[in-house]
């Protein structure tokens, strides 16, 4: 086995390791080639004769020494030896020497980014050489062949999984070695969490109930432990667990240095990134806030540690549709980093900024700016981990989603694949990683090839199941995606199911307020809309619309939820309500897009529309107002019904006793008080009250169906009391 070993570097001498700690891969094999005792050959020997040999031996060791400035990688022999070994396809080991172990160790332990540090130092373009035109050759060769940037990716690529592999090793070292050491437990968990989370979360679980058993609860390294281990538990989707462990480490800390102190600011930031995994927006931006006035008050505006806070922040706002907001922070963060002279950690964070402020930019309609961003935050990362670093997957994927909003569906299709590829190529197909990768490609073929979308929803679902998560929030969502597709398919009947389905399951996992289960919502009332179902396409549009608003605020999705809610409103005939509707779509689309929107605009001619047939039908005569009839005493409950006229609350029809009902909270509204005596008794299985017209309802003991609804009487509408709706058409029980 040939070795690549500096000629400027020392052998490793086999009798300083610590033979009882080294795993047998990071042995020395002792021997090691000089490139300046070699004979003189003509340049071509070494490009032909020299390369085949290496494919001929089939392995080459690479030594590491010292492990974060290795001398080979800046000898421009052996950069020869390394790009040989990789245009032949032989194998390359990578190993350290005993003597760098413990240092390797110290370094990943003190500062888990450490390792971005070394990959970034990597430059062939600096290799020296004992003889100037040997390097002047070598240079030649790799410029003609492959360039220097694509050896520097191949180099980092290789060396990255050498320091995975490397830190697995040690981890299992410690773990047998060091069994109470919380401290290196809790370093190494966080030091692999971006390359193996399973392993990090385990580490940092052990390092926590090691400084509860050691420390007690009330200890600023036990409320560390909690704070990383939420982080981790976050990551992997486990939020309940994330907010409760974000939670003590705050109460810890606050007890321990009170508001104004660092390890504060930063468990509240955790809170509030915690918060923002549960869809609780309004609680991450208070929590991201006070983190954010922390920093401010201890470091000034300018300091780096601000950065990622403001970058949590930035996000927030983002997600509640406050887009200007979540721009001007994210301007913040970035000239902070691009103001200071940056390590190879903050570069990430840069690329981190760039990639988000991309997504907002998209999002705004700015699609070259958002182009612009991305495609400069792939650069910084491949230079940095290589081009195909699992690490670039997200700028990838964001250059896709560009293209996507260019409408260049082959080009994002491209870019999607190759995020796929380079995270199925580092961690596997049956990653969790992959699903998000996976879901881009599904979207990409929902309009033109549903079946197709499908398929790729099924493999997500089974990658969810195979990693524990066929039950998580997440799998629910690909349902809801999955119910679209069948839509587009025009099968309806399996749309309508499988919303159904994965309401129930977003019930169970994410509760009765979330925005995932207000998009269930909103795509069910969709489905019953293209089913020609207007009745319950009011009622799921009534349940997305305000659950967004509360949500979300003044969001785009909250604008198109009111938007068609008033047009299936108006389409049925309730006039006033649809106008009032999309008055609100039109407000909510004007904060949050614009006046000058093509969708503002759109939603404001539907409004004018609205409003000319209100007009019209208030100048209409008024042909009967029907008598009060009473109601059988009511058993069941109150369901969302029809928005009417009064702030936060249900009139009964005229004459009838019991004042107003309070609208429900959800599906199952209120329970109906034993006082009252009005109510809708619902004729099917389940015991439910509810007003919609349209349906059956049980009167005086008889079902009937109500007739088509109409309003009278200009400015105040009279109320039928067998429909609780305002009409002019003949009441189909009143006898008069």
């Amino acid at each position: 086995m040939p070795g690549s070993l500096a000629w400027e570097s020392r052998c490793p001498d086999p009798e300083g390791r610590p033979r009882h700690s080294l795993p047998p891969s990071l042995y020395d094999p002792g021997g090691h080639d000089e490139q300046h005792d070699a004979p003189d050959r003509p340049f071509e020997w070494w490009c032909d004769t020299f390369r085949q040999s290496i494919a001929t031996i089939g392995t080459v060791l690479l030594v590491m020494t010292p492990w974060d400035k290795p001398i080979p990688v800046t000898r421009a022999w052996c950069l020869f030896e390394m790009y040989s070994t990789m245009v032949t396809e032989a194998q390359m080991h990578v190993m350290i020497p005993g003597s760098q172990l413990v240092p390797f160790a110290e370094a990943v332990a003190a500062d888990s980014d450490s390792v971005i540090g070394a990959l970034a130092t990597i430059d062939a373009s600096r290799a020296k050489s004992f003889k100037p035109s040997d390097r002047e050759m070598i240079f030649k060769v790799i410029e003609a062949e492959i360039g220097f940037d694509k050896l520097n990716q191949s180099v980092k690529a290789k060396l990255r999984e050498w320091y995975i592999d490397s830190l697995l090793e040690i981890v299992e070292i410690f773990e047998k070695t060091e069994p109470n050491n919380s401290g290196l437990f809790s370093s190494f968990g966080l030091a692999i969490k971006r390359f193996n989370l399973k392993k990090s979360i385990e580490l940092q679980t052990k390092a926590l109930q090691l400084r509860l058993a050691q420390l007690g609860e009330n200890d600023t390294q036990t409320a560390a432990s909690y704070s990383n281990l939420g982080t981790a538990l976050r990551e992997a989707g486990d939020q309940a667990r994330s907010r409760e462990y974000a939670k003590k480490s705050v109460q810890i800390f606050l007890a321990i240095h009170g508001e104004r102190h660092d390890s504060t600011a930063t468990a509240y930031m955790n809170l509030g990134t915690s918060c923002l995994s549960t869809s609780e927006y309004a609680n991450a931006v208070e929590y991201l806030s006070k983190a954010v006035s922390i920093y401010e008050a201890l470091y000034g505006t300018n300091d780096h540690r601000i950065v990622s806070a403001w970058q949590n922040l930035a996000l927030a706002y983002n997600y509640q549709g406050k887009y200007p907001e979540s721009l001007r922070t994210y301007q913040k963060a970035l000239y902070v980093i691009e103001s200071s002279q940056t390590s190879a950690a903050e570069e990430t964070t840069l690329a981190s900024i760039l990639t988000n402020m991309s997504d907002v930019c998209r999002t705004m309609g700015d699609v070259p700016q958002a182009l612009a961003l991305c495609t400069r935050s792939l650069k910084i990362e491949q230079k940095i981990f290589g081009e195909d670093s699992p690490e670039t997957s997200e700028a990838i994927a964001s250059i896709g989603h560009c293209h996507d909003a260019l409408n260049d569906r082959v080009k994002a299709k491209e870019f999607f694949e190759r995020g796929l590829r380079v995270v199925v190529a580092a961690y596997g197909e049956n990653h969790m990683n992959t699903v998000t990768h996976i879901g881009n490609l599904s979207n990409i073929y929902l309009a033109s090839e549903p079946a197709k979308a499908i398929e790729y929803m099924n493999k997500m679902l089974t990658i969810m199941r195979n990693n524990g998560q066929g039950k998580h929030g997440h799998a629910a969502a690909v349902l809801v995606n999955m119910a679209s597709a069948y839509s587009r398919m025009g099968d309806n009947a399996r749309s309508i199911t499988t919303l159904h389905e994965a309401i129930a399951a977003l019930r169970e996992v994410r509760g009765e307020e979330h925005p995932d289960l207000a998009t269930a919502y909103f795509n069910l009332g969709n489905s019953y809309s293209d089913a020609k179902n207007p009745q319950q396409a009011i009622v799921y549009f009534s349940l997305a619309a305000p659950m967004r608003k509360k949500l979300l605020g003044e969001h785009a999705s909250t604008a198109k939820s009111y938007y068609l809610l008033g047009a299936e409103q108006c389409n049925s005939g309730d006039i006033p309500n649809g106008t009032s509707s999309l008055e609100e779509a039109y407000r909510l689309a004007t904060a949050a897009l614009g006046r000058d929107h093509a969708v503002t605009k759109s939603y404001g001619e539907s409004l004018g529309t609205a409003r000319a047939a209100l007009q019209r039908m208030r100048a209409a005569p008024v042909q009967h107002q029907p008598q009060a009839q009473q109601w059988a005493q009511p058993t069941g409950y109150y369901p969302q019904g029809y928005p009417v006229p009064g702030p936060g609350s249900y009139p009964p029809p005229a004459g009838l006793p019991g004042g107003y009902y309070p609208p429900p909270a959800g599906m199952g509204g209120y329970p109906a008080p034993a006082s009252q005596t009005l109510g809708y008794p619902y004729a099917s299985s389940r015991t439910m009250y509810n007003p919609n017209p349209g349906a059956q309802y049980q009167h005086q003991g008889s079902p009937i169906v109500l007739a088509k609804q109409n309003y009278c009487g200009p400015m105040s509408l009279l109320i039928c009391v067998c429909c609780a709706f305002p009409c002019i058409a003949l009441c189909p029980v009143d006898t008069r």
